[in-house]
């Protein structure tokens, strides 16, 4: 990424933060708000891993600048290719810059040897399907990659439980038919979507077998032990300095995160790593707040005593998935584009905190009589309305006051009736040109728009039905990759063993020798010893790379045959 292309972006985001906010940033504010944007994803912790530095406050003007930076995306995303280029490059050159931070660049080629990865809800939900496209994309390739290296894949059992209690709650609200006290990224996707009540009670029962399809095991925390005890109450209060007020919308919440961090310090046995390769547990988070909390604390408390880098106890999603990329990125070679995709969709997002507010005080103005029932609806069920309270709040829940609600009310109705006056006007227009062509056409209108209605009641029924068959599919060619990859790795270990045995060992009776089998046995074997001592490749982690292969192969092909490809329904 050159400096004429980081400017050009500077330059696109100042005059749509003008044209859509009327916002007059200098370059030097959009040049921080637009590296805020980035550090709050990597950098800031990334550094920490690094050189232990103390990790920095944002030098920009938060949540607001984080809000702008996303709905520039978004524009650019939907109406400026060019545009969305130039962000796409800042964001690979922000992939590449972390790789170059990174300790012992040559490392980058290493295998994990024994990590275990142990990921937060909202990452599994989202590569469960339970979230829009762009998010599934992109945390089912960060779990693709880290298993293709040699990672091991795990969550908490409270972790799952808590899962378990998302889509349980969600089942409850759909079977009462009362969704007003719904929040949460899953929870409004599927009731955005249509699922019902059944669809997420089969998904909620079929939990564990879903993580296992995607090589994610569910493990109970280690038991408590003395001399690994860690100050829970000073990182619970370095949790909540960095969430910030009204930040845990569930009381519990903290609490999970405090033991999950805890568990992975007892799991390392109190050990510190320099390299991730070498770490034995790690902690994947969406959430930025703790990650730095985690990250603060590890420092100060647990490796102060220590000299150079250690791996942070907790790992954003998003500087996790630079790591993993860097190593391999030709398996993935769109990561970088899905993964700025899927936080511009999250970006975009009400917080819990927000939308709590928000939800409270249009159920207020309506049990008052001060909102109809058509008012209601569109305040609280329309993308419009969720949309216009982004705009106005920026995304900040202390930029919302008792007359927020009617600045969304009123921005809400002039963009319905902007839309509507936009088809009226081209239907006028249309029956000025062509008068008799519409009084012709005026039935195959009202056919086609009944028809259309009834393949989105289709569609969003069968979104569930849709997910089941790629479950399956997806099922089938693992089953079938890792029955492949353990005949590798059966073929590979018998065949270093014979050659070993042959190369080595002097037999009492007469053994005959093919010239030709010795030496290429032989060759083999030193391979392998090469493979091990430069890049630490096993047996094992080959096997896995034969059946990572053949597992994504063998996915796509199903999926196009069963007509359950993304690219082929578009």
């Amino acid at each position: 990424m050159g400096m004429r292309t980081y400017n050009a972006t500077l330059d696109k985001l100042r005059a749509f933060v003008k044209e859509s906010f009327d916002r007059e940033w200098s370059e030097a504010e959009a040049d921080s708000a637009l590296i805020g944007w980035l550090d709050n994803r990597s950098v800031d912790v990334l550094g920490a891993f690094v050189d232990g530095r103390p990790i920095p406050s944002p030098q920009y003007s938060g949540v607001a600048s984080e809000y702008l930076v996303n709905a520039f995306a978004k524009h650019a995303l939907e109406r400026d290719p060019e545009g969305f280029e130039f962000l796409q490059s800042v964001v690979k050159g922000a992939f590449l810059t972390n790789a170059l931070l990174y300790p012992d660049l040559g490392a980058v080629n290493r295998r994990f040897a024994s990590t275990e990865f142990y990921f937060d809800t909202p990452v599994l939900l989202r590569a469960l399907g339970l979230s829009v496209p762009e998010q599934r994309t992109a945390a089912t390739e960060l779990l693709e990659l880290l298993y293709a290296s040699n990672a091991h894949l795990r969550c908490f059992r409270h972790t799952f439980d808590e899962m378990q209690s998302v889509l349980n709650a969600v089942t409850h609200q759909l079977q009462l038919g009362d969704v007003r006290y719904s929040f949460g990224e899953t929870v409004n996707y599927l009731i955005d979507h249509g699922w019902t009540a059944l669809d997420v009670e089969e998904i909620r029962i079929d939990l564990e077998r879903r993580l296992e399809a995607l090589h994610v095991a569910v493990e109970d925390t280690p038991p408590h032990q003395v001399e690994l005890t860690l100050d829970e109450s000073r990182l619970a209060e370095l949790l909540d300095a960095e969430v910030g007020p009204g930040g845990y919308a569930n009381p519990n919440a903290r609490d999970k995160d405090v033991d999950s961090l805890t568990a992975i310090h007892r799991l390392r046995g109190g050990g510190h790593f320099v390299h991730l390769e070498d770490a034995r547990a790690v902690f994947v988070t969406t959430n930025a707040a703790v990650a730095r909390a985690s990250s603060k604390y590890y420092r100060s408390e647990v490796g102060r005593h220590e000299i150079g880098a250690t791996v942070p106890l907790c790992m954003l999603d998003w500087t996790l998935t630079t790591l993993v990329w860097v190593k391999q990125p030709t398996s993935a070679p769109d990561l970088p584009r899905a993964r700025l995709i899927a936080d511009i969709s999250a970006g975009l997002t009400p917080s819990d905190a927000l939308w709590v507010k928000y939800a409270d005080e249009i159920d207020r103005l309506r049990e008052r009589g001060d909102l109809s029932a058509e008012r209601y609806g569109l305040l609280r069920y329309s993308m419009t309305a969720r949309r216009a309270l982004m705009d106005l709040t920026l995304g900040d829940e202390a930029s919302f006051g008792p007359g927020t609600v009617q600045e969304v009310l009123r921005a809400s109705e002039a963009a319905v009736r902007a839309d509507v006056e936009a088809e009226l006007e081209d239907a006028e227009a249309a029956r000025g040109h062509a008068e008799v062509r519409i009084r012709a056409t005026e039935a195959q209108l009202r056919d086609a728009e009944t028809a259309r209605g009834r393949a989105e009641d289709q569609a969003t029924v069968s979104e569930a039905e849709l997910l089941r068959v790629t479950a399956r599919v997806d099922a089938t060619a693992q089953s079938i990759a890792r029955l492949v990859g353990r005949g590798a790795f059966v073929i590979l270990f018998t065949a270093a063993l014979v050659g070993s045995v042959i190369s080595v060992l002097e037999f009492p009776w007469p053994v005959p020798r093919p010239i030709a089998l010795s030496s290429a046995l032989g060759f083999l074997v030193l391979l392998l010893m090469l493979a091990n001592l430069v890049l630490g490749t096993t047996v094992q982690s080959l096997s896995r790379t034969v059946e990572y292969a053949i597992e994504k192969r063998l996915k796509s092909l199903l999926r196009r045959q069963f007509g359950v490809d993304p690219a082929s329904r578009a």
